[in-house]
């Protein structure tokens, strides 16, 4: 290292809710739980990603997920959490992106 060079770790940049809630439907659905039930899916998560899972019971969840649904993010991962008329209280998943050769 050069003298009078300084050198600083960057901290990884802070998620928003909705790049969280966006995060924790990427890593789900890449576990292949497009279609199952809410208990599955909550079962998943608790094994594989249970840092994850914690995110579907904070307060901002509801509001979050209506805005990124409203702007067309996620369409039509059930959240278990909420009751029958939430917003968030349906099968959603990403859309799927295209792959490319």
């Amino acid at each position: 290292m050069a003298a009078g060079v300084e050198t600083t770790i960057a901290k990884p940049p802070k998620l928003s809710h909705s790049q969280k809630i966006l995060e924790a439907i990427d890593l789900l659905a890449a576990d292949g739980i497009r279609g199952a039930t809410p208990d599955q899916i909550i079962e998943r998560a608790k094994r594989k990603h249970p840092s994850r899972l914690n995110i579907i019971f904070q307060p901002w969840w509801d509001n979050a997920f209506s805005k990124l649904e409203a702007s067309g993010e996620i369409h039509g991962i059930r959240n278990p959490v909420y009751t029958q008329d939430s917003p968030s209280n349906r099968l959603y998943q990403r859309p799927l992106k295209e792959k490319t050769r």
